[in-house]
């Protein structure tokens, strides 16, 4: 039977677009087809590394399950660095409240590590002009270290400055042009 679009058509959009682009049935066809699949990868690709995060990491202390290689290297680093400068700061602890969170109850593990066998000061460093909550969170953090069998009287916890060295202005003004230097050699560039 021959339709209103001449050769077994039955008049519908696929009979333009195979007598505008002079095409058979079985080309006007796969064009449909070649378009549905260009939908579909362009869909797919746009999904790639898509994956769910929290799948990666523990919920308690939001550390990764499965850490890189090179994780092996960076915790010493971190912990060091931890143990230099012994502070606690409000991203340890819920916010609003003096309760530790997982970060919070990391940190003093790794604190309590140095804590328990040579005592020093755990310093809390905070903007907060509450003196209700800044007392209830050094309390917390007094209290999560005796939960975990610290002898609190080599230790202090205090309301101060994270610890460290620092660097005079003169140092750093000096450490920003060297390294200003170093980039200027390595590109190229010279300073005006």
């Amino acid at each position: 039977m021959i339709g209103p679009g001449g050769a077994g058509g039955l008049g519908g959009p696929d009979d333009d677009v195979r007598r505008d682009c002079g095409l058979g049935v079985t080309n006007a066809m796969n064009l449909r087809r070649i378009g549905v699949l260009v939908s579909v990868f362009a869909s797919s690709i746009g999904m790639v590394g898509c994956e769910d995060l929290r799948a990666r990491q523990d919920p308690l202390t939001g550390q990764a399950v499965q850490p890189k290689a090179q994780h092996r290297y960076y915790r010493p680093m971190a912990m060091n660095a931890a143990m230099h400068d012994m502070s606690v700061a409000d991203i340890h602890f819920v916010p609003h409240t003096d309760e530790l969170n997982g970060l919070g109850v990391t940190r003093l593990a790794d604190l309590a590590l140095i804590l328990d066998s040579y005592g020093g000061t755990v310093r809390y460093e905070t903007f907060d002009k509450d003196h209700d909550r800044i007392s209830a969170r050094l309390a917390s953090i007094e209290r999560h270290l005796t939960e975990t069998g610290i002898d609190m009287t080599h230790v202090e916890v205090a309301s101060k400055l994270s610890g460290g060295r620092g660097m005079t202005a003169k140092d750093a003004i000096a450490a920003k042009k060297k390294g200003a230097e170093a980039v200027a050699g390595y590109t190229g560039a010279t300073e005006k």
